[in-house]
C-alpha cells in the first residue's frame, strides 16, 4: 500500500471507488450536462432575438425579457406590418430576420442557436409564419397571439381602474385573447365599465386592426349595444356617433361609450385554413406536425415545438425532483433520527401515526388541494413532500438509527454528558449517511415518475408549463402522430437509465459490501 493510499480519507476513497465504475460516472457527467444545458436552454431555445441591429441601434430582446422583463415593441424595429397587415404589440423576430434580409439596408438580426420556445405556438412557417386563408390571398390569422395555451382562457375580469378601464385577468397578468369565444360578466357583481372615455384591454401581444369588429357589448339588461369601429386616422370626437366606439392607440384597445357595459365578447368568425402544398388548395390547419428541418422532433397539438418542451420539462423534472429530496431528506432525518434514537413509547406511537397517515390516498389529498391551488413546480414539490414524499426516507433514517445507538461510541458521548440532539446529529448521524445517500438516486427516480404521473392525469403542473407527462397525455390522444409517443418515452428512459446507472456506482462505491447486479 502507498503513502498515498494511507493519507486519502474514506470519503476520498468511496469517490475514488466511484469513479472507476465507469458506468455510473459518466451517467453522472452526462446528468449534469444535460441539467446545465436545460438551465441554459431560455439562451438556446427562444424565438426572441439576441441581438438586433436596426438604424444603427443595437437591441438585446432575449436578455431584456430575462432580466428586466422590458418587451421592445414591433413599431421600434421597423416592423409595421405583416403581409399587408398593420403589426402591433411584440416584433415576430423569425419574419423580422427574413425582412432585413429582403431590404438589405443593413439591419440584422441574431437569433437563439434553436429559434423556437416552449410556448410559442408555431403553426406553420414556409415563407411566412402563416399562410392565406382559403389560397385567395388574404392572408388570415388569429386576432392576438398569446404565449399561454387555450387552457389558460381568463374568464373572471377585474378593474386595475375605474375611471380609465384596463382590464386585467385574475393573475393580474395583461389581458391575453385567444382563438374563439371569450365572454364574461365585468366587475366582481356585475358592475358594468362606466360610460365616457378609457382604456378597455391593456394588450402586450400582437393584435391587428381588422379585428376589431370581433368585440360585441350589451347592457346590464343584455340588450346589444351598437359598435361603430374607428380607424387610427379617425378622430373620435367627429366619428364616434354609436353607443360605443373601438379604436387601437399604440396597440391597445381603447374605448368611448355613451352607455355602461355589463357584458362583452370576443368572437372571431371563420376558421383558419393553410395552403399547406402551395397549390392554391384550402388545406384545414392542422396544429400537430411531424419532425422537419426547422422542428427537429416536430409540433404538438398547440402547434408548439416538442423538443424545446422536452429540454424545458427535463429541467422541471430534474429540479421538482431535487427540491422533494432536498426537503424529504430534512424532515426524514429529524423524524426518523428521533423516532430511532429515543425507541420505547416515542418509537411505538410515532410509528403507529406514520402507518396511519402513510394510508391516506395521497392521489384524493391532492386532487382536492388542486381546486384550491394552482401549483408551479416548488410548491407542487413541496405538497408532495409534505403528504407522503418523506415517508421512505424517515424509514432508511430510523433503523440506522437503531442500530448505531447501541454502539460504544454513542454510549461513550452520553457519558461525557452531551445533549440528546449532539449526540443524534453529531455522532449517530454521520455513521448512517451510507444508506441514506445510496438511497438518494432511487428517490429521484421517484420523484420524476410521481411528476410524470400526476402531469399526465392533469393534477400536477399547469399548462402551458413544458412537462412530459402532458406529451405523454398528448400522445395518448393523438396515436397517428408517433413523435408524441415516441419522443416523451425516450426521454423519460434515458433519464431513469442514467440515474439507476448513478445510483448503482453509489451504492456500490459507498458498500463494498453490496454488489451491484449489473457489475
Amino acid at each position: 500500500m502507498t503513502k498515498k493510499n494511507l493519507s486519502e480519507s474514506i470519503l476520498q476513497k468511496r469517490i475514488n471507488r466511484f469513479k472507476s465504475i465507469k458506468r455510473g460516472y459518466y451517467s453522472l457527467i452526462i446528468l449534469i450536462s444535460l441539467y446545465v444545458l436545460s438551465i441554459c436552454a431560455p439562451i438556446i431555445f427562444n424565438s426572441k432575438a439576441i441581438m438586433v441591429k436596426y438604424n444603427d441601434d443595437y437591441y438585446f430582446p432575449l436578455f431584456n425579457s430575462i432580466f428586466s422583463n422590458k418587451n421592445i415593441e414591433a413599431k421600434d424595429l421597423g416592423q409595421f406590418e405583416i403581409k399587408g397587415k398593420k403589426k402591433y404589440g411584440q416584433p415576430h423576430y423569425r419574419l423580422l430576420k427574413k425582412q432585413y434580409q429582403k431590404e438589405d439596408k443593413g439591419n440584422w438580426v441574431i437569433m437563439p442557436l434553436y429559434p423556437y420556445d416552449p410556448y410559442e405556438e408555431v403553426m406553420s412557417e414556409k415563407d411566412e409564419q402563416f399562410t392565406d386563408m382559403n389560397g385567395n390571398g388574404v392572408w388570415d390569422r388569429l386576432c392576438v397571439t398569446s404565449p399561454f395555451s387555450v387552457d389558460s382562457a381568463a374568464k373572471d375580469f377585474t378593474f386595475s381602474d375605474t375611471v380609465s378601464v384596463v382590464l386585467k385577468s385574475a393573475d393580474s397578468e395583461s389581458f391575453n385573447f385567444y382563438k374563439g369565444e371569450i365572454s364574461g360578466m365585468i366587475g366582481e357583481s356585475g358592475s358594468a365599465i362606466p360610460a365616457g372615455k378609457g382604456t378597455l384591454i391593456e394588450l402586450s401581444n400582437e393584435f391587428f386592426e381588422d379585428c376589431l369588429s370581433d368585440f360585441k357589448f350589451s347592457d346590464s339588461n343584455g340588450n346589444s349595444l351598437s359598435v361603430r369601429y374607428l380607424s387610427g386616422s379617425d378622430n373620435v370626437e367627429e366619428n364616434c356617433d354609436s353607443e360605443v366606439c373601438l379604436f387601437l392607440d399604440e396597440g391597445n384597445l381603447k374605448y368611448s361609450s355613451t352607455e355602461d357595459i355589463a357584458k362583452f365578447q370576443f368572437l372571431h368568425i371563420g376558421e383558419d385554413f393553410i395552403d399547406e402544398n402551395g397549390n392554391g388548395i384550402a388545406d384545414k390547419y392542422k396544429y400537430t406536425n411531424f419532425p422537419d428541418s426547422q422542428h427537429l422532433l416536430g409540433t404538438d397539438n398547440q402547434g408548439r415545438d416538442v423538443l424545446s418542451r422536452l429540454i424545458y420539462g427535463f429541467n422541471i423534472s430534474i429540479t421538482f425532483a431535487i427540491v422533494c429530496c432536498f426537503l424529504s431528506y430534512i424532515i426524514g432525518i429529524i423524524i426518523g433520527g428521533t423516532l430511532g434514537y429515543f425507541g420505547g413509547k416515542v418509537d411505538l406511537f410515532g410509528l403507529r401515526i406514520i402507518e396511519i397517515y402513510g394510508s391516506i390516498p395521497f392521489l384524493f389529498m391532492l386532487m382536492i388541494l388542486a381546486t384550491f391551488i394552482k401549483p408551479n413546480v416548488y410548491i407542487l414539490a413541496s405538497m408532495y413532500v409534505f403528504l407522503t414524499g418523506w415517508i421512505g426516507i424517515t424509514w432508511y433514517v430510523r433503523g440506522e438509527f437503531l442500530r448505531e445507538k447501541s454502539k460504544d461510541y454513542v454510549s461513550a458521548a452520553v457519558s461525557m454528558g452531551q445533549s440528546h440532539w449532539n449526540v443524534m446529529f453529531r455522532h449517530i448521524l454521520p455513521n448512517s449517511l451510507t444508506p441514506v445517500i445510496t438511497f438518494a438516486p432511487f428517490a429521484i427516480i421517484g420523484y420524476i415518475s410521481a411528476l410524470v404521473s400526476l402531469d399526465y392525469l392533469g393534477f400536477g403542473l399547469q399548462p402551458p408549463t413544458p412537462s412530459w407527462g402532458e406529451l405523454m397525455a398528448q400522445g395518448r390522444t393523438n396515436l397517428q402522430y408517433w413523435h408524441l409517443i415516441v419522443s416523451p418515452l425516450f426521454s423519460i428512459g434515458a433519464t431513469l437509465f442514467l440515474i439507476t446507472f448513478i445510483g448503482e456506482a453509489i451504492r456500490e462505491a459507498f458498500d463494498p459490501k453490496v454488489h451491484s447486479r449489473l457489475r
